[in-house]
This record gives C-alpha cells, structure tokens and sequence, in this order.
C-alpha cells in the first residue's frame, strides 16, 4: 500500500506577538487526503497556529515567527517563496465573515477570481452566483446583485446612446453640453448604485448584532440619510427641469451632510475607546455614514454638471457664491 504523501511539514516553529511567545517548538506533519484538527481552549494560539502556515501572522505588526513550513516539500518562509502565492494555495476560514468594506457582494467574491487574470464577464457572473449558492446566502443577496447588474447595464446603453449621436450628428454648443451631461450624470448614477449595495451589505451585517448603545449616532445617521436621499432627489429634478438655482442649492446642502459625517465619525470614536466590545458594530455604522457622505458627493457633481449644462460654467473646484 503506498504511504501518503506529507502535505505540511512543520519543525521547531516558534511564533511571537512582540515579545510575547505564542507558539514554542512545534513538531507536525499532516497527510494529505486526511483532515487534522486542532483543537483548545480560546486564547491557546490554534489561529495564530494556522495563520503561520499561510503567512498571515507576519501582517499583524509587530508579529514574527521561526522555524520551518514546508508545503509539498517547499520551505514557505524561504526568501524566495511570494507570501501571497502561499496564501492563494493555502485558505483560511475565519469564524466571522470578513468582506472588504469598500467593494460590493459582486466584487468580494469576484475580486479573487480577477486577481487570478478571469476577465470574462459572462463566467464571472456564473461563478459568483454558484459561489453565493453554495454559501446559502444567494436568495438573501440576489434582488440587490439583480438591480446593480440592471443599473450597471443603463449606463453602458446611455454612454452607447450618447456617443452614437455625437458620431452622427456631430451636435454643438447646448446639445453637446447636454450629451456630455447625461454621460457623466449616469456614471454618477451608477456609483451611487454601487454605493447603495454597500450600505445594505453593511445594514445585513448589523442585523447580525447587538444594537449600539450611542442613540445620537443613529439619529445623526438617519438624519443624514433623509438629507443625502433630499439631495439626490433635487439634483435629478434640477437635471430633468433644467434649474441651475436648484443645483446650486444642492452643492451648498453638501456642507451639511458632511458635518454630520464627521459628527458621528467622533461620536463612535469616543464609543469605541470606552466599549471595546463595541468596534465590529461602531466600525460598520461608520462606514454606512461614510457610504452616504460619498452619495451626497455624487449628488453634487450631477448638480455641478446641471449648472455646466444650463450655464456654459464649470464650477467644480470652486466656491459658490453665497
């Protein structure tokens, strides 16, 4: 019968966080085809154990660790070994979900894929999807996966659209003006959409936890929202009515939303260095006011482009009269 074939080889390997030793002379050898468990009491070190073996221990600063891994036969801590090869070949599961704030559901299961050179659209799609189904979360994510795939296909008809009839009709001065304008106002569009996900991906993470003890973040929050949905509405009218007063008042209410940024952004601080417990949850509600912040942002360039439309006058960059 042939013997199995070792997967890890693990010898004297030592791990610290700063000066503290975590892990002392470990001796391991796992098989391939078998599972190996490790198992201990919480604050044993079997995390900091598996996230040697993948070289994720080395980010945490201040971390280090000695002694040799070897991953079918390669030593992953030799100088020329790229810790980030490791990582693709060497998973980790963690015991909460841990997505990349900024990007949406579509782009944190399709960012490893991209990085790994897939490019084609229709297989990105198919892989996503599969993914999200064999993770149960499909039917929970797929209304919103759904719209920013219908909103994403608008902007790439619109830009169509537009760039056809400037290639044919070869317009000038006002209708020019007004086709640039609805080229960058569904762009606009489409990063609010964007931003829209992210804030309901964030808002399905909250659910899963206590509520924040801060009452003023929340009403600053909600506050914010009906100011940020305020401007998107008047910067759309302005756009459709042609009226330069009325986008000149949403790049002004601009100043508004961002004080209420910063507001809870230091209410939630101060929350955080008093209730540790508290930072997964502080830290999701801040991004969501940062999410609106960027809305109330794009809500100000389509009323910028609504002044350059009607007026001729670019005012990006510059301060309105009062």
């Amino acid at each position: 019968m042939t013997a199995t074939k070792p997967v890890f080889e693990i010898e004297n390997l030592y791990a610290w966080f700063g000066e503290t030793p975590v892990l002392k002379n470990i001796q391991m050898t796992t098989l391939a085809r078998q599972i190996t468990a490790v198992i201990g009491p919480s604050g044993c070190g079997k995390s900091t154990f598996i996230r040697c073996l993948n070289r994720l221990h080395e980010v945490i600063p201040a971390a280090k660790a000695s002694g040799t891994v070897r991953l079918d036969g390669q030593d992953i801590y030799a100088p020329e070994m790229d810790p980030v090869l490791i990582r693709r070949r060497v998973g980790m599961v963690f015991q909460k979900a841990n997505p990349f704030p900024t990007m949406s559901i579509y782009e944190n299961v399709a960012s490893g894929l991209r990085l790994n050179g897939l490019k084609n659209r229709a297989l990105l799609d198919e892989r996503v999807e599969d993914s999200l189904k064999k993770a149960a979360l499909w039917d929970e994510v797929k209304e919103v996966l759904n719209r920013s795939a219908l909103v994403n296909a608008f902007d790439v008809e619109i830009d169509d659209d537009c760039l056809r009839l400037i290639a044919l009709h070869q317009p000038m001065a006002r209708d020019l003006r007004f086709l640039t304008t609805a080229m960058k106002t569904s762009t606009e569009l489409e990063r609010m959409s964007d931003l829209a996900e992210n804030i309901s991906e964030r808002a399905l993470e909250l659910n899963e936890e206590p509520e924040l003890k801060s009452v003023k973040a929340y009403a600053d929050l909600r506050q914010m929202a009906r100011y940020t949905q305020q401007m998107v509405k008047e910067a759309l009218d302005a756009f459709v009515n042609r009226n330069a007063e009325l986008a000149r008042k949403v790049c002004k209410d601009d100043e508004r939303v961002d004080r209420l940024n910063h507001q809870i952004f230091h209410e939630l601080l101060a929350l955080m260095l008093e209730e540790h417990h508290s930072i997964a949850q502080a830290v999701r509600v801040t991004f969501i006011s940062k999410y609106l912040e960027r809305v109330a942002d794009h809500a100000t360039n389509v009323s910028e482009l609504v002044v350059y439309l009607i007026e001729g006058k670019i005012i990006r960059h510059t301060t309105l009269p009062e």
